[in-house]
């Protein structure tokens, strides 16, 4: 553990890719359960989401994911 008041180790970029990629993956697994509800609970999802940066990423690897 760091020193007290130090900064908090960032994530790395490839890891918060794979970490988005990975989430990404289970949120659309979740669409047939949750069916036309899928793309509200994603939304919500996304806006509580922090760092901003990682929902970003998720949202990219959504798109990604869905747009063939």
């Amino acid at each position: 553990m760091g020193e007290p008041g130090s900064p908090l180790p960032q994530r790395s970029v490839a890891g918060s890719r794979a970490e988005a990629v990975v989430m990404a993956e289970q949120w659309l697994a979740r669409r047939t359960e949750l069916q036309g509800k899928w793309f509200d609970w994603v939304a919500a999802q996304l806006y509580v989401m922090s760092p901003p940066a990682f929902a970003a990423a998720v949202r990219r690897e959504l798109q990604r994911l869905t747009s063939g």
